[in-house]
């Protein structure tokens, strides 16, 4: 029977990318706040570049499907469609 119980690697890896996330928030709030100054621009650039290196430790670690979270991504879109006017 396999396990559903997270590995120490595992944890690790979903709370670093737990701690990312927070920061892509704050510097989304920053920007919001302070508008597009360089400094707030290029942390939120950073963060986001973050975010995705983490995004990819998690499929290297069999944590998600990139295939499916492409697909994923672009049913995102469409209820993005539905409520908001950034995607035409």
């Amino acid at each position: 029977m396999i396990s559903n119980k997270l590995t120490a690697g595992e944890e690790e890896l979903l709370v670093i990318t737990m701690e990312e996330c927070a920061k892509l928030v704050m510097t989304c709030s920053k920007i919001l706040q302070f508008g597009k100054e360089h400094k707030h621009v290029a942390n939120f650039i950073e963060e986001a570049r973050d975010v995705l290196a983490m995004i990819e430790l998690l499929e290297e670690y069999g944590m998600i499907n990139k295939t499916a979270l492409l697909d994923s991504k672009f049913e995102k879109r469409v209820k993005l469609r539905e409520w908001s006017s950034l995607v035409r």
